[in-house]
């Protein structure tokens, strides 16, 4: 995500990287601001302010970002987000909304990048964005693509990529680093790509159970007016705790009301029942049978009640 601002930043001449809010793109300099609240500029100290550092914030699915593009256009590099913020909480991107970014990027000749580290052979044997077709300009990829060993990639449009090779003059630097063509990680991401590419039984098989899962728990927690929310998309499954109950709460309503003490307790309440809860659940596996997705389904539902009346002092 670095390297990919670098090379929009450079094709563009223009200074600015739009970013989402609570999008997570990795802890270098470049994008880490307004990681973990959708008021928060920045969570961390020593960095310089968004301004100083070329950062404007975003939200997904709200018509507001459309004006900061077009107000900012001229000077906007890039425009980068994951279709569905996984570090942030499990909210997608709408069809509709990064359609009209897909518009408004070409309009206004911004490079639009896709974080797929999460998406991208999260769904399907290939990247999110195929499933949408909506392509953008640049993709990030990491994890899934080393077979879970170091690594990290980009792809894109061959003009954009073109602004590091060492052929052209002045070229974007994207040099090797310790795990810079690993080969441990070539080998297990070869392979891991060729398991995934003849896992379609698979992939639907999690999908499906990852869609009944979600709709089940918060079926279960809207019938007990529980304050709690699932949030996700197919295997993507993640668990918010409010501090009062709400009826389909929105983005910012979860956020502005989440209770983070009661999450702790959820997550050391699966952990106790032998449910990895780190990131309120986080994702389904191929490896998770029929069975584990039920009891994980049990589990939930059963420590929800007793999380939700607890008290802190």
């Amino acid at each position: 995500t670095m390297y990919a601002s670098r090379l929009a930043r450079a094709i563009t001449k223009k200074r600015i990287i739009a970013k989402a809010k609570l999008g997570w793109h990795g802890a270098n300099d470049t994008l880490y601001y307004y990681v973990g609240n959708l008021m928060e500029k920045s969570n961390s100290r020593g960095l310089f302010n968004p301004n100083e550092a070329g950062i404007l914030p975003f939200e997904i699915n709200n018509e507001k970002t459309f004006d900061m593009i077009k107000k900012n256009a001229n000077e906007l590099a890039a425009v980068i987000l994951e279709p569905i913020l996984g570090g942030g909480g499990g909210f997608r991107a709408k069809f509709d909304f990064l359609k009209r970014l897909r518009e408004e990027t070409e309009r206004y000749d911004i490079v639009l990048i896709f974080d797929e580290v999460i998406t991208g052979y999260r769904f399907n044997d290939g990247l999110f964005q195929n499933e949408l077709n909506i392509i953008p300009d640049l993709t990030t990829m990491g994890k899934i693509i080393g077979g879970g060993m170091p690594i990290g990639a980009i792809g894109g449009r061959k003009d954009i990529i073109d602004q590091s090779s060492p052929e052209i003059e002045n070229q974007v630097l994207i040099g090797g680093g310790t795990f810079s063509g690993f080969p441990i990680s070539m080998l297990t991401g070869l392979k891991t790509i060729k398991i995934l590419k003849n896992s379609h039984t698979n992939y639907e098989r999690i999908n499906q159970e990852g869609d009944r899962l979600l709709k089940n728990l918060n079926q279960y927690f809207n019938d007990n007016k529980v304050p709690i929310i699932a949030k996700g998309y197919k295997s993507i499954i993640m668990l918010h705790a409010l501090s009062k109950w709400i009826e389909n709460p929105s983005m910012r309503e979860i956020i502005e009301f989440k209770d983070k003490k009661r999450e702790a307790l959820i997550q050391l309440a699966l952990f106790n029942r032998n449910i990895s809860g780190l990131h309120g659940l986080g994702s389904l596996s191929m490896a998770h049978t029929h069975e584990n997705i039920q009891k994980i389904q049990e589990v939930v539902q059963d420590i929800s009640i007793p999380v939700s009346k607890s008290f802190f002092n």
